[in-house]
């Protein structure tokens, strides 16, 4: 499985790409409350994803139908227009990080 390769994506990409995402500090927690909303999906989304990954890595099946975006924190925040502001941003990023993971592990199982 380690070199395994699927569209020029390979086991040793997801192991660098996973590596510099868990150096990435998660958002503070936001005091407004629908943000905070949001933020609790993230700490959902991304214990799942890290699971996700973390078990491909030690070799253990996945099932695919779970490796999927979290496309309701993007419609969460879209509604949340007026509260552009640094808290929303860096939501944003980190969960494209997250974006990113799935569509390297997507790649591979």
């Amino acid at each position: 499985m380690e070199n395994s390769s699927r569209s020029g994506i390979d086991y040793h990409t997801l192991v660098a790409k996973f590596e510099d995402f868990k150096r990435l500090p998660f958002p503070e927690a936001p005091q407004d409350d629908d943000l905070y909303d949001i933020f609790t999906d993230l700490v959902e989304y991304d214990s799942h994803i890290a699971g996700l990954v973390t078990s491909f890595l030690n070799n253990k099946k996945i099932n695919r139908k779970f490796v999927n975006k979290n496309n309701e924190i993007e419609n969460k925040i879209s509604s949340l227009s007026e509260k552009q502001n640094q808290e929303v941003s860096e939501i944003k990023t980190y969960k494209n990080k997250l974006d990113n993971l799935v569509d390297l592990l997507k790649e591979l199982c």
